[in-house]
């Protein structure tokens, strides 16, 4: 699969817990749209205070910053797709 990198329409701060985002009504995020799988990712906050993007087996992938990952430490203006 193959991202396409824009510009976020939101910018939301990182919650101190894990944050469970897909298209299904009973994740945290729901994101309504058929490119998301209904169990699409995870982030994940680390002791360390810093956050993490986990796919969960996506059929189309999580993206960083236009680039696919399995799972990736996020920085400072990163963008997740």
């Amino acid at each position: 699969a193959t991202g396409t990198f824009r510009q976020p329409t939101t910018v939301r701060p990182l919650p101190a817990k894990t944050v469970r985002i897909g298209r299904d009504a009973g994740n945290d995020l729901v994101i309504d749209d058929l490119v998301v799988s209904r169990q699409h990712a995870e982030l994940r906050a680390l002791a360390d205070g810093r956050h993490e993007i986990v796919d969960l087996g996506s059929h189309n992938g999580t993206f960083l910053n236009g680039q696919p990952v399995s799972r990736a430490v996020l920085g400072a203006g990163d963008i997740v797709g």
